[in-house]
């Protein structure tokens, strides 16, 4: 009789993101895993593979979460630089109020191993380009700018939201940052 999977997978990635996005990649041992999934090793083993298979899943799920979470901002608002603010701001909300100052799961990825893994450093360029593609597309319908502004200002976005996701983590200064991104979106638009 085949094995059948007592738990439900989605809610596992949820759980071993948590414990990723807390420790960090390296900081996470197996038996982390296994305890916050209420698994053993064989079953882990049987359904992950791996600690670096699982961490992949976790990344994926997280970057599919994180582009329907800017698409949906972004459709929500006609006016690209009223769009924009509510994209960074929810941003800046949901980190000020983690109260546990996690930051970006995909911000602190990078920093934790895009220098020394080609694959995580892979998935990240492929994550703020789609972010990017996203923003410049809602910049065509939604301003008059022009070609090139929309790519310049579609990668000042993506880089200020990696800084901003950083710095949170560094001060939790909310006010100081509401105020960089009204004059980074006064100096764009």
């Amino acid at each position: 009789m085949p094995k059948v999977e007592q738990f439900d997978k989605h809610i596992a990635l949820q759980e071993a993101t948590n414990v990723f996005w807390q420790k960090g990649y390296k900081g996470t041992s197996l038996t982390d895993l296994t305890l916050a999934l209420g698994i053993g090793k064989g079953s882990f083993y049987n359904t992950f593979k791996s600690k670096s298979v699982l961490f992949e899943q976790c990344i994926n799920a997280y970057r599919c979460d994180s582009i329907k979470s800017l698409k949906e901002i972004l459709q929500a608002e006609k006016n690209a630089k009223k769009g924009l603010r509510n994209f960074l701001k929810a941003t800046l909300d949901y980190a000020v109020n983690d109260p546990e100052h996690k930051g970006c799961f995909l911000t602190n990825t990078c920093t934790e191993l895009a220098a020394s893994n080609e694959c995580i450093a892979q998935l990240m360029n492929d994550h703020y380009k789609e972010m990017k593609l996203i923003i410049s597309i809602y910049l065509k319908n939604a301003s008059s700018l022009k070609n090139l502004t929309i790519t310049q200002v579609a990668n000042t976005i993506v880089t200020f939201f990696i800084g901003m996701t950083v710095e949170v983590k560094l001060q939790n200064n909310k006010k100081q940052i509401e105020q960089s991104i009204h004059h980074l979106l006064q100096s764009l638009f």
